[in-house]
């Protein structure tokens, strides 16, 4: 096995001695090699630019969260509308996170796309921009949504917490004050006058009494029984509202999955167009030798034509 040969002196030495046959001044030469010697880094683009800036944006809710999701959480550390600010600055977190990706999602390629379209005379021979950066990007922004979305669905949990609390809290007022109505039995009746046209009054017309007594307690089952249905009704709403909650969970992740799918099917799409491509090649590279085998057997048919005409002149 032959030996490896470090040929990065004599490199060096080569660009030097081609410096100086252009009569390049000691300045330029010193240039050039301190950029032999220290390759300079590559300007960063504005999507990876615009990529940390979300990630950090990322990274200063998740603090956030994590340093008032005890607050939010337990009710005697802060107040409702200690709360609410929380939520609201969260959302608002969210919200310009999720522009943001969406920003950076729309932008994929297109700093590709004007350099290409730029550098048209010099790209001719490279076909279209690069679809390992464009993968690259598209990982990126996936990545970030994922990050996001963990935040997210760790806060919504703290949400359905509180949302758990306060319709426990409004159950249980409604409760008290059903308790705390009287019984039909225990409603005081009116209270009769001290004259004696009313005691009269109340002796010969008792059924009047118990009339009105009866309307009284109907009226309060009527209003104990719409107090229930109420109750009943909160509590189906509140049903309602948990499992919309954990719909919406469920379909937050099962976007998040399809998102996933849709990344793996893009990269075996692109792997399939490579393979295309590879065979595009091959069937050129076929049709051309097919074809210059063709010219090959005319040639040879023409040539023993001519031989056996010729022989055949002679020979007569």
């Amino acid at each position: 096995m032959a030996s490896i040969r470090d040929l990065t002196q004599k490199f060096r030495e080569a660009v030097r001695a081609a410096a100086v046959a252009n009569n390049y001044d000691e300045g330029k030469l010193a240039k050039i090699t301190s950029s032999l010697m220290l390759h300079s880094t590559p300007p960063r683009s504005t999507f990876y630019l615009t990529a940390i800036k979300i990630a950090e944006s990322i990274r200063d809710l998740q603090k956030f969260v994590a340093s008032h999701g005890k607050d939010y959480a337990e009710k005697h550390r802060s107040t409702e509308q200690d709360r609410d600010s929380i939520e609201n600055e969260v959302g608002l977190f969210v919200k310009a996170c999720r522009d943001s990706i969406e920003a950076l999602k729309n932008s994929i390629g297109m700093e590709e796309k004007k350099a290409y379209g730029s550098n048209w005379l010099q790209a001719l021979g490279r076909g279209s921009p690069n679809t390992d950066c464009i993968a690259h990007q598209h990982g990126v922004v996936l990545i970030l949504s994922e990050q996001l979305h963990a935040i997210t669905e760790d806060f919504d949990k703290l949400r359905s917490i509180r949302f758990e609390e306060t319709v426990r809290k409004k159950m249980h007022k409604r409760r008290k004050g059903i308790e705390n109505l009287p019984p039909p039995e225990n409603v005081p009746a009116p209270a009769a006058y001290n004259d004696g046209y009313s005691n009269d009054w109340l002796k010969e017309e008792p059924r009047m009494l118990e009339s009105r007594q009866q309307l009284m307690d109907q009226e309060t089952e009527a209003l104990q029984q719409e107090l229930t249905e109420m109750m009943n009704m909160t509590q189906e709403t509140e049903r309602k509202m948990i499992e919309l909650s954990a719909l919406n969970y469920l379909f937050s992740t099962h976007v998040l999955r399809q998102a996933q799918q849709i990344e793996s099917i893009y990269m075996k799409a692109m792997e399939a167009t490579s393979f295309m491509e590879k065979g595009n090649k091959e069937l050129a590279k076929t049709q051309q030798r097919n074809s210059s085998s063709r010219l090959y057997i005319i040639l040879i048919f023409t040539v023993l034509t001519t031989t056996l005409l010729f022989l055949d002149w002679y020979n007569g």
